[in-house]
């Protein structure tokens, strides 16, 4: 008899009219926005970048492109800023894919597996952009007074694009650097022609430290319109004292051919098989 009175007496005070219960909800918190400022902003691109005469990095590199399946190898690279001398040397399995230096103006490849020395004029041929690699590696700091810097902010990014006056006084962007917007780290750089026309485009990852410094780890060169990729996973990365002269010169074996080729030549030169 007791529990059934209490039950019923439970039942009654769930029912009975004027009886409603009632909870407070906790007005929402207010949402807190942070707004970078230029000077803020660039203040904290240029920590991220190395500035250094040298550079020495040794990488697992990840190269693909419309005609050549992914290739992974070993790659060390050497950079010297002042005379912008540039050395890859591409391993795979402890045999020397190609030997590549940009010197002078001047780039040659060396093939050998097929005794092959190319050599042509410029900064780059297909496949392996030398400029994008030093960019890669050695971003270029913007001006702390922000000048010719416009800023750009977004829910998840900050963008500082670089312009700069081309013929009839007209801007165009040089380069266009993305930071992420919680922390202001680097993730991405894109890079223009003097046109306006975008050349190439670096992603980065998150940073580790390294001798030279702290740097992301993982960085992709992508060109968009060669259809080709470039991921350079860092292993290493230093900053030498001094560069042995003989570093960026390439010695031609016995027996090997020289071919002059074009800046924009095929990537079949690195990648094709037999002749």
């Amino acid at each position: 008899m007791r529990l059934r009175s209490v039950g019923a007496l439970l039942l009654a005070t769930v029912v009975s009219p004027g009886c409603v219960a009632t909870s407070k909800v906790a007005p929402p918190a207010p949402v807190r926005v942070i707004v970078h400022g230029l000077a803020e902003s660039i203040a904290r691109y240029n920590e991220q970048c190395i500035i250094s005469e040298r550079l020495r990095a040794y990488a697992t590199i990840e190269y693909s492109s419309l005609r050549t399946k992914k290739k992974s190898f070993n790659g060390a690279i050497y950079i010297d800023g002042l005379t912008q001398s540039l050395r890859l040397r591409a391993d795979a399995y402890f045999v020397t894919l190609f030997d590549l230096t940009y010197l002078g103006g001047r780039f040659s490849v060396l093939v050998p597996s097929r005794r092959t020395m190319y050599r042509g004029d410029g900064d780059s041929f297909r496949g392996f952009a030398m400029q994008d690699l030093r960019d890669a590696l050695m971003p270029r700091p913007l001006p702390p007074d922000g000048a010719g810097i416009l800023l750009e902010e977004t829910q998840r990014e900050v963008v500082l694009t670089e312009v700069t006056n081309a013929d009839g006084g007209a801007l165009r962007p040089a380069q266009r650097v993305y930071l992420s917007r919680d922390d202001l780290s680097l993730a991405r750089r894109s890079l223009f022609y003097s046109t306006g026309v975008i050349k190439s485009d670096l992603y980065y990852g998150r940073p580790q430290e390294f001798k030279a410094g702290r740097f992301p780890s993982r960085i992709t060169v992508s060109r968009a319109w060669q259809e080709n990729r470039v991921t350079l996973n860092l292993e290493k990365l230093d900053i030498p004292a001094s560069f042995n002269e003989r570093v960026f010169s390439l010695e031609t074996p016995s027996g090997t051919k020289t071919v002059d080729i074009e800046p924009e030549m095929s990537d079949d030169i690195l990648f094709m098989r037999g002749e």
